[in-house]
């Protein structure tokens, strides 16, 4: 990766101290390697930050039983964060009960990994729309320019069997929809969104995290939040990396794919296929354009 494209990402690293992959040790490594690049002035082209624990992000409770996103500073926090989650001093009882530490992480631990990656990638919009905003289903739209009409846009999710042009690639994806996105009020003045694409675990399908999106839109519009603390409203897609069959009735792959394009000509072209999927999903939603956002020499 270049220094200039380094400038212009943001990585979220996270893994657990039982991981079976070892994604802690992995994520450190990555975080280490992105920390020590250097400019030319020998300063680092980007601030890491190693945090023992989701407590320990600036401004969140001490007691990670306490942790909510809302509370973080996010202005302190380093622009590539790595959380090491899980208790080294758990009993045997509860690592095999609750998971913790492990690949996903107990229950409380897979929902603060889910949360702040998400509060994290809002920070990239800062022109995102914070505001708290009316219900669709209080004053819906009739219209809409999504193919699927405007049910789903009501309920705030669509799903789609999709088949990519280029790639013949056939596999579902699913759309959760922010807060408000189908009122009347939002689509007469034409309220764009920035996208968040979700990829799913090896094995999973793109339905098995939509129960997230409950979740989101709460943060998305809470009362009892600021503009200054709530996350920013996003429309959440989540896209398909099961193995599919090929045209010609062949399997892609045997179970899961990385979302990358195979080497074997008859392999699956995830990455290809991805492309076609975000071209879909800007033209069918009210996406919002790139953002003007100053990058320092």
């Amino acid at each position: 990766m270049t220094d200039d494209a380094l400038k212009r990402i943001g990585i979220f690293s996270d893994g657990g101290v039982r991981d079976l992959f070892n994604f802690a040790a992995s994520a450190n490594h990555l975080s280490g390697q992105i920390g020590g690049r250097r400019g030319a002035d020998g300063l680092p082209l980007r601030s890491v930050a190693f945090y023992n624990g989701f407590q320990f992000f600036p401004g969140a409770a001490a007691d990670v039983n306490f942790f909510t996103p809302f509370d973080i500073r996010w202005a302190d926090v380093a622009d590539m964060p790595s959380v090491r989650y899980g208790d080294l001093d758990a009993s045997k009882s509860v690592v095999e009960s609750l998971g913790d530490g492990q690949h996903v992480g107990s229950a409380q631990q897979l929902l603060h990994r889910l949360t702040t990656a998400f509060f994290y990638a809002g920070r990239a919009w800062p022109d995102a729309d914070y505001r708290r905003t009316e219900q669709a289903r209080d004053n819906s739209a009739s219209t809409t320019i999504n193919e699927l009409g405007i049910d789903c846009e009501l309920l705030g999710q669509c799903e789609k069997i999709f088949t990519g042009l280029k790639t013949g690639r056939t596999g579902p994806i699913a759309v959760s929809l922010p807060p408000g996105y189908a009122s009347k009020t939002a689509v007469e003045q034409n309220v764009r969104y920035p996208v968040a694409y979700v990829l799913h675990g090896y094995g999973q399908k793109p339905t098995d995290l939509e129960a997230v999106a409950v979740i989101m839109n709460n943060y998305m519009n809470g009362s009892d939040r600021s503009i200054a603390t709530r996350m920013p409203k996003m429309i959440i897609v989540y896209v398909d990396g099961r193995c599919r069959i090929r045209p010609g009735g062949k399997p892609e792959c045997i179970r899961g794919t990385f979302y990358m394009n195979s080497a074997r000509p008859d392999g699956a072209q995830l990455d290809s296929w991805f492309d076609e999927v975000t071209d879909y999903v800007d033209k069918n939603y009210r996406t919002m354009p790139p953002s003007e956002v100053e990058v320092p020499d």
